[in-house]
């Protein structure tokens, strides 16, 4: 865990995310979060998002990937345009 690194890093997932996605499909408009954090005793983390979708046409996928000492969690939202 370096939280000098984690700026860098999280805007590099999100901006890489929403490019590849983008090429995909031009019929939706993607959201993407990341949250990276140390991974330590007693660690907790709340987190909730709120959207007004079309539940037929619209989704949402969630990532989570850790090793001995961070948690990465990056959220995807797909909105059909």
């Amino acid at each position: 865990y370096h939280a000098s690194k984690l700026q860098s890093l999280s805007s590099s997932i999100t901006s890489k995310a929403v490019g590849d996605l983008s090429m995909i499909s031009e019929d939706f408009k993607f959201v993407v979060n990341c949250v990276i954090t140390s991974k330590t005793d007693g660690f907790g983390m709340h987190s909730s998002n709120s959207c007004v979708w079309d539940s037929t046409l619209d989704g949402h996928y969630l990532f989570r990937w850790e090793n001995k000492s961070i948690i990465s969690i990056v959220k995807v939202f797909g909105l059909h345009t």
